[in-house]
């Protein structure tokens, strides 16, 4: 049986694994994870209803076209992010 050391620590390597995004490393140097923390609880105190009317909202207004393609631009605490880092902000799990 692992202990609680062994636990905390696996938890933290895992955790720290997910922190890789990108080139710029948004995860890690763009944002903080008290910005991480606070965008997703300000997301999950939703209502499931409120979180598909945000998103749809995010979608519309951040809607670029680029060389004919369709793309985003992603915030968090108006900050520029990768797609990742703007998912997992909002706690949102989508393989990417």
């Amino acid at each position: 049986m692992p202990t609680r050391k062994t636990r905390k620590r696996k938890l933290r390597e895992l955790t720290e694994s997910q922190k890789h995004c990108c080139e710029k490393k948004c995860l890690t140097d763009v944002l903080s994870d008290e910005d991480i923390s606070e965008s997703c609880k300000n997301f999950l105190n939703k209502s499931k209803k409120k979180q598909g009317e945000w998103l749809m909202n995010f979608f519309e207004i951040s809607q670029r076209m680029d060389s004919g393609k369709q793309t985003y631009e992603y915030f968090v605490k108006r900050k520029k992010v990768c797609q990742k880092a703007w998912l997992k902000s909002r706690n949102i799990k989508w393989k990417v």
